[in-house]
C-alpha cells in the first residue's frame, strides 16, 4: 500500500502519514458505522466519538505503519457479520 502511495505522490516522503490519516478516517466512518448498525444511531456517534479521541488510536493514526489496516479490516469483518 505504501508503495502505490508513494508512486501516486511522485515520492513524496509525507505520503505514508497521508495514507495513514486516510485509512484512520475511515476507520471513524466504519466504528459509527457498525455502532449505528448493531444498536442505534446515538450509539454509533458515542462510540465514533470514544474512537477518535482515543490517546491509542490517535498514536497508530500519526504513525505510518503496516498495523493500520488491522482495525479497518475488523470492522469489515464485524460489518459482515451483521449484514451476512
Amino acid at each position: 500500500m505504501l508503495a502505490v502511495a508513494l508512486w501516486l505522490s511522485h515520492f513524496n516522503p509525507v505520503s505514508g502519514a497521508y495514507l495513514t490519516a486516510g485509512i484512520g478516517l475511515v476507520t471513524v466512518w466504519l466504528v459509527y458505522k457498525v455502532g449505528s448498525d448493531m444498536f442505534s444511531q446515538q450509539v454509533g456517534l458515542i462510540a465514533c466519538l470514544f474512537y477518535a479521541t482515543s490517546p491509542l488510536v490517535i498514536s497508530f493514526c500519526r504513525m505510518p505503519y503496516h498495523t493500520e489496516p488491522i482495525a479497518p479490516l475488523t470492522l469489515l469483518l464485524f460489518m459482515q457479520f451483521i449484514n451476512g
